[in-house]
């Protein structure tokens, strides 16, 4: 099984001279990689049939994060809060695609979804 433990050992391979404070010193974690398929139908459930915002545009099966391994992550600007307002995003997201291009590596983002702190490796 895929754990946030060994997402985070596979990014730090991949990306382990990335600076630790991004340009503009804002910093940011990484906050979920793989979900199980109960995980993904809680969060799923969120804003329709239970209380709350909609979190997720992805039924259990449908979500990146549901891939073995996992082909995509969620990150946020630390410490601040998440906000999908913040100008952070645009900065993290810059240093993230550089960082993978450099690698030979297709990342894409969903900001056009509303989901701004995802992240997911592009499929041929």
């Amino acid at each position: 099984m895929v754990t946030d433990a060994v997402l985070r050992t596979t990014f730090t391979q991949k990306f382990g001279d990335l600076p630790s404070r991004s340009p503009g010193h804002v910093d940011f974690s990484i906050v979920f990689g793989r979900r199980t398929l109960e995980e993904q139908a809680n969060l799923y459930a969120r804003g329709r049939t239970v209380p709350g915002d909609i979190v997720t545009w992805a039924a259990p099966g449908e979500s990146r994060h549901n891939d073995e391994p996992s082909t995509a992550f969620d990150f946020a600007p630390w410490p601040e809060m998440y906000d999908a307002s913040t100008w952070q995003f645009g900065l993290i997201c810059g240093v993230l695609w550089k960082c993978a291009i450099n690698r030979g590596i297709e990342i894409e983002f969903l900001s056009e979804k509303g989901d701004y702190g995802h992240v997911q490796i592009r499929q041929s």
